[in-house]
């Protein structure tokens, strides 16, 4: 992980509140990095500093583990907003 997404993860200690969720989170965001990195996938994008587009990830990500029961209404109205 690049230093702007350490940092990044920084920021959002207050929405995972145990070391599982720290480790679930991690991992999933792994996972998602190792997708977006895929021929199919813009990586520099995904990963540029300026774009920022790994911040939204990051942000909804750990909505959704750190808020597993308010998530889906949050992405329910994020979706309706954008439809």
């Amino acid at each position: 992980m690049r230093k702007e997404e350490e940092r990044f993860i920084d920021a959002l200690f207050p929405f995972i509140r145990t070391p599982r969720m720290a480790k679930r989170f991690i991992n999933i965001y792994r996972l998602l990095r190792v997708r977006a990195s895929m021929p199919d996938m813009d990586f520099l994008k995904f990963s540029d500093p300026q774009a920022g587009e790994y911040r939204a990830v990051l942000t909804l990500l750990a909505i959704n583990v750190g808020y597993p029961d308010v998530a889906p209404k949050i992405f329910k109205n994020l979706i309706a907003e954008n439809s």
